[in-house]
Order: structure tokens, then sequence, then C-alpha cells
């Protein structure tokens, strides 16, 4: 008889999870416009796709450790 030597199959690969600009202000209980912002100023990492933009859960959950990270004294206060 032949042996027949099964190989696992590699665990498929979901394709990460990415928000819009109105779900993550909803998620924030913030405005759409205040989530632009913070992509313009580059403190969020988003992508366009056209017309719109989104956010991978990676990149949003980075920029959710920085708003729970505590601020800096500033000098002279």
């Amino acid at each position: 008889p032949v042996k027949v030597r099964r190989t696992r199959k590699p665990a498929p690969v979901d394709p990460p999870k990415v928000w819009t600009v109105a779900e993550v202000a909803a998620r924030l209980d913030t405005q759409p416009r205040a989530v632009r912002k913070w992509i313009e100023a580059k403190r969020l990492t988003a992508t366009r796709d056209g017309k719109t933009w989104t956010v991978a859960d990676t990149d949003l959950t980075a920029f959710l450790a920085t708003l729970d990270a505590p601020t800096r004294a500033v000098k002279g206060r």
C-alpha cells in the first residue's frame, strides 16, 4: 500500500477590519469632521479609496492608545 501524507492546510487569513470615518466617529462619540482632522494632522493613519477614507483596525487601536496615554506636563504650568 502507498502511504499518503496529509498536510495541514494553512488557516484562512481574514482581511483586516477597516473602519470608515463615520464608523470611527460613532465609535468615539465624535463628529466625522474631527476624525478627518486627525487624519489630516497625521495623528490617525488612514487610506484613501477614491473619495472614502478607511482606517485599519490596527491603526485605530494604536490611535486609541495615544488618547489613553497620559499627557505631558506643559512647561511653565
